[in-house]
């Protein structure tokens, strides 16, 4: 035979006990919603901090597009490390004189690199590391385009110029 289960009596609760758990009720709700505020208060403030500190003054402006050649995009990042590149022999008062001549040298650069491929001539990865490994000082990855670029004019040259290139002409 099974053992019936004995029923607790139902406690009751008075009016001044129910009073007092809304009370808790209502001041633990309050706390909450306090402490929630001064969390996404605390997140804002921090969230504006980064973006008009960080993102507006350091971040945006070098992910801005500065160039652009056909359908190529180049950002100020970009555009500052090849004037860094081209520039680095040079003293601090020519820099500036230089600006727009690197601004001409990308543009070249990337028409050199569409060309090419419309040619069909490409260039390996590994002949770009060994050009960039020859150089003295050798270059980092962030002047790869330079290596590149330099490769596909020489092969250029080589496989497509100067086949059209006559080697001697008529002299007048």
């Amino acid at each position: 035979m099974a053992k019936k289960k004995v029923e607790k009596p139902r406690r009751e609760v008075t009016r001044r006990q129910r009073s007092r758990l809304q009370q808790q009720k209502r001041r633990q709700r309050i706390v909450f919603g306090l402490a929630v505020l001064i969390v996404v208060a605390v997140l804002s403030v921090v969230g504006v901090g980064v973006y008009k500190g960080w993102y507006v003054s350091d971040y945006k402006p070098l992910h801005e597009t500065v160039i652009e050649v056909n359908d190529t995009k180049f950002d100020m990042d970009y555009y500052t490390k090849m004037l860094r590149y081209y520039t680095q022999d040079l003293s601090p008062e020519y820099i500036a004189f230089m600006a727009d001549s690197v601004v001409e040298v990308i543009q070249r650069n990337e028409l050199v690199r569409q060309g090419a491929t419309a040619l069909g001539i490409t260039v390996s990865d590994d002949e770009v590391d060994e050009l960039m490994n020859s150089l003295d000082p050798p270059l980092d990855e962030d002047y790869r385009d330079i290596a590149v670029t330099q490769l596909l004019l020489e092969k250029m040259r080589d496989e497509y110029f100067d086949q059209q290139i006559p080697q001697s002409a008529e002299q007048r």
